[in-house]
């Protein structure tokens, strides 16, 4: 005898029972439009062209009735009623989680000497790893009625293997427009080397939303190292050369035994900008950056949604995305902050000055004056022995009191200059 089976999407009604969804179903037959022949004992008899056919529906673990109904030798789309059995047999547990990716972060770099002058900053994904697994049960494709397992993975690093200065003015990665039509030669400040490395396997592939397994998997692995050379200031012009290349690549078979269409990395070409990115930061600055060097996860799972009843296929993924960081110091020159201001001078106090030349002079000047003095009263014991009455010698000796005043006035005024100092 031969049983229907039960349909996909059908929903719980209470108690294990579930019934085909109150909205229009897909015919659950190759041929939607053959005649419906009825062969009797009296031959072939055609039936009524209006009414309901019935069948059993049973697959071991569901058990109930489908109805269908015909309109003009047409089939109608079928509506079923069953009982879905809860044993542990009709109902096995889902497959263990797989194991979770590695998510530890890179190390941060170390703190250079000096936190605070700006430095080469290089960020790049080091490392993208990502597992799927995933089962589909009996049911889930007319091809497949005892289902399959499907899984792929992948593993990518990239990672930094040189990183150093390069002499001045001596490699030209490229020109830079300073005001049209006016360019400049730039030259490379550092010169990087990294390296990358790919492997990936899957067992599945996908046509219009629908997994199917492969009959022989793919995979595909390759490595290439590079080498860059970059300016510390003009941060997108860069000049990338190829050092090595490695690929190999096992196409497998898709569900038809046909071979699939693979291509090769190596034909997309080499640009460092979509590898890693450069900046001008102090250590102060990248340790406050916000998720500067955090790991990115992404995880999904429908294992447990498998019940044989609406669901036939799921599957647990994850995806860890790792950060890296590089720091250099930038070219002699560019990180030497600037010197401090000088101090302030504090005004000088005024000091009592050893005068020894000055009181010298003030010695000389008194001597001067004392035999100054000597001279004038010489000359006035002689005019008083001449002729009191002698008017040109009172004349004279009058002249003489006014030079000698005169001499006196100034020396008395030096003397008060020098010692007012």
């Amino acid at each position: 005898m031969i049983f229907a089976k039960p349909q996909k999407g059908l929903v719980p009604i209470g108690n294990n029972f579930y019934a085909t969804p109150n909205k229009p179903q897909k015919p659950n037959y190759s041929e939607p439009f053959q005649q419906i022949i009825d062969l009797g004992l009296d031959g072939i008899e055609a039936n009524p062209q209006i009414g309901i056919g019935y069948e059993l529906v049973y697959d071991g673990c569901n058990i109930g009735l489908q109805a269908t109904g015909f309109l003009g030798w047409v089939k109608l789309p079928s509506s079923q009623f069953l009982w879905h059995n809860p044993s542990l047999e009709c109902n096995p547990p889902p497959p263990p989680q797989p194991e979770p990716l590695d998510d530890e972060p890179y190390p941060f770099p170390p703190p250079p000497p000096n936190p605070t002058v700006k430095y080469l900053v290089i960020s790049m994904i080091g490392s993208i790893t990502r597992s799927l697994e995933g089962i589909a049960i009996s049911g889930y494709l007319g091809e497949y009625p005892d289902g399959f397992n499907f899984n792929a993975n992948l593993i990518w690093t990239k990672k930094i293997t040189r990183l150093e200065e390069v002499p001045p003015d001596e490699i030209l990665i490229g020109q830079e427009l300073i005001v049209f039509p006016n360019y400049r030669d730039v030259y490379a400040t550092h010169v990087v080397e990294w390296e990358e490395n790919y492997f990936s396997f899957s067992s599945f592939v996908t046509y219009g939303g629908t997994i199917y397994p492969n009959k022989k998997p793919t995979t595909i692995s390759f490595s290439k190292k590079v080498r860059t050379y970059l300016n510390d200031s003009v941060l997108n012009l860069r000049k990338d050369e190829e050092l090595s290349y490695n690929e190999s690549i096992i196409p497998g078979e898709n569900y038809l035994g046909e071979p699939l269409n693979v291509t090769g990395y190596d034909t997309i070409g080499i640009d460092s900008i979509q590898v890693f990115t450069i900046s001008r930061r102090s250590y102060n600055e990248l340790i406050s950056t916000p998720n500067i060097n955090k790991v990115y996860k992404n995880s999904g799972n429908t294992l447990d949604d498998i019940d044989g009843v609406n669901y036939f296929i799921g599957e647990s993924s994850q995806q860890v995305n790792k950060p890296r960081l590089y720091i250099k110091k930038l070219p002699d020159g560019k990180i030497v902050p600037p010197p401090p201001p000088p101090p302030k001078l504090k005004p000088e106090k005024k000091k009592m000055c050893d005068c020894k030349k000055e009181l010298a002079l003030l010695k000389l000047l008194l001597q001067k004056e004392k035999e100054n003095k000597q001279d004038i009263t010489a000359i006035e014991n002689y005019i008083n022995q001449l002729d009191v009455n002698g008017k040109e010698i009172a004349n004279s000796i009058s002249r003489l009191n006014i030079v000698a005043n005169v001499i006196g006035f100034f020396v008395s005024r030096l003397l008060k200059l020098f010692l007012r100092g």
